[in-house]
């Protein structure tokens, strides 16, 4: 089953991430066994939530607390592990009060690549046997 999975490149950071059942499994190797990566998992989500709404007022307010929580104070502290043009992105949208559901999209995609490489890494070597079975059956079920 794994040789079929691999052959078939279904063994990504990508295909388990984007399933519902293989984010949850790499979530909670996160919050449990990964300390460094619990906060990009929870901005992560909450980037997420905030796609999810319909309402601009809503996303205003949202948004504000999202980057105030985890954009400013990481800035303040001079630990904000992400690049400065996601930064400029999202200061020069919101200062415009442009909250498009898309707006921390540069933060989704270097979330994931901060995630993709030895956390990922570790979650396979850890969840190996469950992990090559999720995109199978999410497919035939």
């Amino acid at each position: 089953m794994q040789k079929y999975l691999q052959e078939r490149n279904e063994i990504t950071f990508d295909k388990i991430f984007n399933q519902k059942i293989g984010f949850l499994l790499f979530k909670d190797f996160c919050l449990n066994e990964i300390n460094e990566a619990v906060p990009q998992v929870k901005f992560y989500e909450e980037i997420k939530e905030y796609e999810k709404l319909e309402n601009e007022e809503d996303r205003l307010c949202r948004s504000r607390q999202i980057y105030d929580t985890y954009i400013m104070k990481e800035l303040l502290s001079c630990s904000h592990p992400f690049s400065k043009q996601a930064v400029e992105h999202v200061q020069s949208h919101l200062s415009k009060k442009q909250v498009t559901s898309t707006l921390f999209q540069p933060y989704i995609e270097e979330i994931c690549e901060s995630l993709r490489g030895n956390i990922f890494q570790k979650f396979m070597e850890r969840y190996e046997t469950s992990c090559m079975y999720i995109p199978f059956f999410e497919r035939h079920t």
